[in-house]
């Protein structure tokens, strides 16, 4: 009987090589084609995986320092994320770790105008009004029709910061849409 190292070898070898010749090789999709890495994108098709015609999300700019220090007992500089189409801006206070969390999920991220499905890891899901839900302390809601967008207000106050975190969803849905 023949031992099955030297088939184990080659098969190791094998894959090694194989994983090694593919390496910088792959392949994007846009609009469900997939497109190799390096080659131009069908015409038409968007660029910088972002929806055609849209743009970053300036989501620092949707409140004023007044408002911010009203949230959170001080107004510091918003620091924004910017996607392809979409955005996020963090407002956080060094000296008490209080901060406001708004994030505009990219065009599609709510299929339908619908929150994804709940994961049951986090226990039970708890609904608010109109369409939003609390995910561990942040609200989770629709905008722009079809946009994954969440609010967090953080001054460890408990339900008083999720109540906080509602009552700024309107204005956020003003400044997106829907």
């Amino acid at each position: 009987m023949t031992s099955p190292a030297p088939t184990l070898r080659v098969l190791l070898l094998g894959s090694l090589v194989s994983a090694a010749l593919l390496t910088g090789c792959g392949t994007s999709v846009t609009n469900g084609t997939a497109i190799p890495v390096g080659a131009a994108a069908p015409a038409g098709a968007p660029s910088g995986g972002g929806s055609a015609g849209k743009a970053p999300i300036d989501v620092c700019s949707f409140f004023t320092d007044a408002e911010v220090k009203k949230l959170i007992e001080s107004a510091p500089r918003g620091r924004a994320t910017k996607l392809d189409d979409g955005g996020t801006c963090m407002w956080e206070d060094p000296q008490n770790a209080f901060s406001l969390t708004v994030e505009v999920g990219q065009t599609d991220t709510a299929i339908n105008g619908t929150l994804p499905e709940w994961d049951p890891s986090l226990g039970p899901e708890r609904n608010l009004p109109n369409g939003m839900r609390d995910i561990n302390g942040a609200v989770e809601f629709v905008c722009g029709g079809n946009r994954l967008c969440s609010v967090q207000v953080a001054t460890n106050s408990g339900q008083h910061d999720v109540d906080a975190a509602v009552a700024l969803v309107p204005k956020i849905r003003s400044k997106v849409g829907g």
